[in-house]
């Protein structure tokens, strides 16, 4: 079974795509035809579990590049609004929208 996701950063206001993760997990394993549900159940949270670990590892270097990008080529510009904290980071967002998807694909097998 292959598990594919993908995380894709976007400018919106120039519609250019900033950078892209993907993450790809293949997972096999053999039941009986009494098991197959079960089996392949937690085949598929297992692939996407590892799927999301290649994508994070995929989305660090990629951002590393992007950082590096935005401060030697001048390819982007980084700007706080007013009142902007920097309390939020990227990896919170990433992390609480994983949660959620992984939550919502649990509750949809159970």
């Amino acid at each position: 079974m292959q598990t594919f996701v993908d995380t894709a950063v976007f400018d919106v206001k120039s519609r250019s795509l900033l950078f892209r993760a993907p993450g790809l997990s293949k997972t096999k394993d053999r039941s009986t035809a009494i098991s197959v549900d079960k089996v392949t159940d937690e085949q598929t949270a297992l692939g996407f579990s590892l799927a999301v670990d290649d994508m994070v590892v995929n989305l660090e270097s990629e951002l590393a590049r992007f950082e590096t990008r935005v401060k030697e080529e001048k390819i982007a510009t980084v700007e706080h609004k007013d009142g902007y904290s920097g309390g939020a980071s990227l990896w919170l967002v990433i992390l609480a929208l994983g949660g959620v998807c992984l939550r919502r694909f649990t509750n949809e097998n159970a």
